[in-house]
């Protein structure tokens, strides 16, 4: 199954395909009280239909389809934009500009999915996130707290979850200006993991802010210059 069904058979509408990129939504034109379910049952279908195409090229030598995907939920305005001689019906706004940048910060993490909290606040008990971060992209002044989606519950692996329990007690003590014990966790997760970009970005950080004076501005928020 290809991912294009993937998205139609949860109500995703296909908005546009942008160069190997495809932009859909949920909620319009039809009402989808369920549209945060549908979103993520979607991403999680798209990965698996990736993960089988890819395994097709590995046996035949061919290169790997990488890709990723970004969510969110928020007001946007949706309707028919443009001109006489040309419409589209499409979605705008903030929403829509910041769920774009956060598919962005995937390689920065080494993630496939990364998601908005107010996602999270909103999926219930069925799926398991990992709080990555809290960052500022460009553009906006206002931060936000993003999460990688990590699957079903009950799918996900115990090695997985406690992978996301070392990691968020990391990230909640780099948050808490304790830095040195934030380390010992993350100088570990290191050697178990030393390809994941999300533990050595935080480790630098704190090697960082151990060595040096902190900067009396410091938030302690990841900032990004991404489109």
């Amino acid at each position: 199954m290809c991912i294009r069904d993937r998205l139609n058979e949860t109500g995703a509408t296909v908005d546009k395909f942008i160069g190997d990129a495809i932009v859909a939504f949920w909620g319009a034109p039809q009402e989808d009280t369920a549209h945060i379910e549908h979103s993520l049952e979607a991403v999680l279908g798209c990965i698996a239909a990736l993960e089988a195409f890819n395994m097709e090229c590995d046996a035949q030598g061919l290169p790997r389809l990488e890709t990723c995907f970004g969510l969110g939920t928020g007001p946007v305005v949706v309707g028919n934009v443009g001109s006489q001689a040309r419409l589209s019906y499409t979605a705008l706004g903030d929403t829509v500009n910041l769920v774009s940048r956060l598919e962005g910060l995937n390689r920065f993490y080494g993630t496939q999915a990364i998601v908005m909290e107010r996602v999270v606040l909103e999926a219930g008990e069925r799926y398991l996130f990992r709080r990555l971060d809290e960052v500022r992209v460009k553009g906006r002044q206002e931060s936000v707290v993003i999460y990688e989606l990590l699957g079903r519950r009950g799918q996900v692996s115990a090695a997985t979850l406690a992978f996301r329990e070392r990691y968020e007690e990391a990230l909640e003590r780099y948050r808490r200006r304790d830095f040195r014990a934030a380390l010992e966790t993350l100088e570990a997760l290191a050697q178990e993991f030393p390809g994941d970009l999300s533990v050595s970005r935080l480790l630098e950080a704190c090697r960082r802010y151990v060595a040096e004076a902190l900067p009396a501005d410091w938030e302690g928020i990841s900032r990004f210059d991404v489109k």
